[in-house]
């Protein structure tokens, strides 16, 4: 479970460090910036969800132990 923990809170610094480099007028002023930052950002979306899957189901196994 620390393990699957340790990935949601990794992973959670990815998608707060692509969004606050998509804030800025750099990035969300040029097309092919903001387009690569929002691949980035929908792949991290995509693993965190998957992570927040494995989680419940570990915590769903534990309470029924």
């Amino acid at each position: 479970m620390k393990k699957v923990e340790s990935e949601l809170e990794k992973l959670q610094q990815q998608k707060d460090a692509i969004e606050l480099e998509m804030s800025k007028p750099e990035v969300y002023g040029n097309f092919t910036s903001m387009q690569k930052s929002q691949q980035e950002l929908t792949i991290v979306l995509q693993k965190l969800d998957a992570a927040n899957k494995r989680w419940d189901e570990l915590a769903e196994t534990i309470d029924t132990l």
